[in-house]
């Protein structure tokens, strides 16, 4: 369930100019509040939670979205205060009291009369420490993933820093948000022609045995006229994986919008080997598999 990162190196896209905010200190903090309720899409590809923050030329948005069940999920930040975010590498995000998440490289871009972009294929609430992780096991558990409402319950705002920058989202208490978004991507178990029921009592995901080697394929085969264009972009990866660990079906959809980008993964998935699945009696079982595929180049 990890995402594929292809990268040669980075590029933001074209910007428009985004208003200045009217805060002269640049080390100050930015402190959003929320100017409208949460909106949630149950779309056919997606499940997203949005929200608006401040108002005018001060007007923000987040996104919370994903494509299916997953532990992590997309983020997307847009407004005039992430004019000066463009450093990725020094990039962090915050949720609530946890600290910062700094594993993750936003990709940067420009939402026509709202500002900078800062667009994350996948983030989590927290990292764990390597020794908290509790090890892989085929028995016992329940692997179906899903956001932690939890930790979500926890969290009432979503902090970006750069540096002595920072952008307080306020966005209140998540928990209930995020247990919306958890309903709508179990949702989508049973509209690609699975067994809800059989997945949430399942003992293993399928696992990608030759990821390597169709990855590097894919890389290989980075559309040429988006290279030449320097189009970067983001795509969401779904395939049914039979019991036998073969692929079924494959679809490919996107998180970002471009042009000339026309990812050729699923053609390349043909080649793809799986573990399959395993039901709750460790029997090979019809199930998915989701990866982010991100393009980046220079």
């Amino acid at each position: 369930m990890d995402r594929i990162v292809l990268a040669l190196a980075f590029a933001a896209s074209a910007s428009l100019a985004a208003p200045a905010l009217a805060q002269d200190d640049k080390n100050a903090p930015v402190v959003l509040e929320p100017s409208s309720q949460w909106n949630v899409d149950f779309g056919d590809e997606k499940c997203r939670l949005a929200r608006i923050f401040g108002e005018g030329d001060n007007r923000h948005i987040l996104f919370i979205d994903q494509g299916g069940p997953k532990s992590g999920f997309g983020l997307i930040v847009v407004g005039p205060a992430f004019k000066k975010f463009r450093q990725p590498d020094r990039i962090t995000v915050q949720f609530g009291e946890f600290a910062p998440v700094g594993k993750y490289r936003p990709m940067l871009g420009d939402t026509e009369g709202v500002g900078t972009s800062l667009i994350y294929s996948n983030m989590v609430f927290f990292e764990k420490p390597r020794s908290e992780r509790e090890p892989a096991s085929d028995a016992g558990l329940d692997p179906l993933p899903r956001l932690d409402v939890e930790a979500a319950s926890s969290i009432s705002a979503i902090t970006m820093h750069q540096g002595k920058r920072s952008v307080v989202f306020n966005t209140g208490n998540l928990g209930e948000a995020i247990k919306v978004l958890n309903e709508c991507s179990l949702n989508f178990v049973e509209s690609w022609g699975l067994d809800r029921a059989a997945h949430e009592t399942m003992t293993r995901l399928a696992k990608w045995a030759n990821a390597e080697a169709v990855t590097r394929r894919i890389q290989d085969k980075y559309p040429m006229q988006a290279l030449r264009k320097g189009e970067s972009g983001i795509f969401r990866m779904r395939v049914i994986v039979e019991p036998d660990g073969s692929v079924s079906e494959c679809e490919i959809s996107n998180a970002t919008i471009t042009e000339s980008l026309d990812s050729p993964a699923c053609k390349e998935m043909e080649r793809a080997e799986f573990e399959p699945a395993l039901d709750v009696h460790g029997k090979p079982m019809r199930s998915f598999y989701l990866t982010n595929i991100t393009y980046k180049i220079s």
